[in-house]
């Protein structure tokens, strides 16, 4: 996504020639195409799936058997998954959408491409950071809600101050408060998409991950293509006041849900919810287990369900 950002203007320049724009364009796409292509790759050939002798508490009847319809139904009927999903499908594309945000507002206060580049850049390349963060907190202390509640606060108050910068004249001040903002709001929104997503997986299940992760991401790219739309038809300030306006909803959301709607870790409504089930992860494949004694014994190929 950096590399998104730094190598269109080096290369496409402001031409007069069409002709050589479309050489310049043509140029850009088939590096990028490489760069994604060898990336791919690696991550492919490089990667596994999962790292070797690690185990893991996974629902096997959820994980393999499940059919995709019997998925769904849970899922619509499941209100934390509306709750959650829904405010994950429509902050992740606000994060998407920022680098077209930026230059809609830039722009027409005078602000050069290298200019806006500025701040494109470091919302990107703090994105990394931001999500090896949370996972690390996730894993270890357990405040996923804290890091959900915590990103929105951090992501409204940025996006409210970048909204008022961006009205003011151009200068070199202002363009560095913007980029701070960026900044801030790349590393809030980076932070709470794992949050988001671990959560909903959790009070989704026994629906496999795999299955919720498909929807929820179908719906953020339905509300990100949405954003692009509106955003052609209203002012930059207005959007903006729109974007903030979607993420203080959400954040109160995140602050009544759980009151409203609490979480029990064991569900007896479904005939799905699985107690005790175990995989482990072994010779490259996993292989199914149930926790059955005080010893530690495993009878393979078999669960147990409610």
């Amino acid at each position: 996504m950096v590399v998104g950002y730094l190598l269109p203007p080096l290369i496409v320049t402001e031409e007069t020639d069409r002709s050589k724009q479309k050489t310049q364009f043509l140029i850009c796409h088939l590096t990028l195409a490489a760069i994604t292509g060898i990336a791919f790759l690696l991550a492919f050939f490089l990667f596994k799936s999962a790292p070797p002798n690690a185990t893991r508490r996974v629902p096997i009847r959820a994980r393999d058997e499940m059919e995709l319809v019997v998925a769904l139904k849970l899922m619509v009927t499941n209100p934390n998954f509306w709750a959650y999903g829904l405010g994950f499908a429509l902050v992740a594309p606000i994060y998407w959408d920022m680098g077209t945000l930026l230059n809609q507002n830039m722009s027409p206060s005078g602000y050069s491409d290298g200019m806006i580049m500025i701040p494109g850049v470091l919302l990107q390349a703090i994105a990394l950071p931001g999500m090896v963060l949370a996972g690390k907190l996730i894993d270890t202390l357990h405040i996923i809600e804290t890091i959900i509640i915590a990103s929105l606060l951090l992501a409204l108050c940025s996006m409210i101050v970048f909204s008022w910068a961006i009205t003011l004249e151009k200068s070199t001040t202002n363009l560095m408060l913007i980029t701070l903002c960026s900044v801030c709001a790349g590393f809030s929104f980076s932070m709470v998409q794992p949050a988001m997503l671990d959560l909903v997986t959790e009070r989704t299940q026994p629906v496999p991950h795999g299955s919720t992760c498909s929807v929820l991401y179908l719906g953020t790219m339905t509300f990100g293509g949405l954003y692009m739309v509106i955003s052609n038809y209203m002012k930059a300030l207005h959007f903006n006041i729109l974007i903030c306006s979607i993420i203080a909803i959400i954040l109160a959301a995140s602050l009544i849900v759980p009151q409203v709607f609490p979480h029990s870790k064991t569900s007896s409504s479904s005939k799905y919810s699985v107690h005790s089930v175990s995989a482990s992860y072994t010779d490259g494949e996993w292989k199914n287990g149930l926790e059955t004694s005080e010893k530690g014994k495993e009878l393979s190929h078999e669960d147990k369900c409610c």
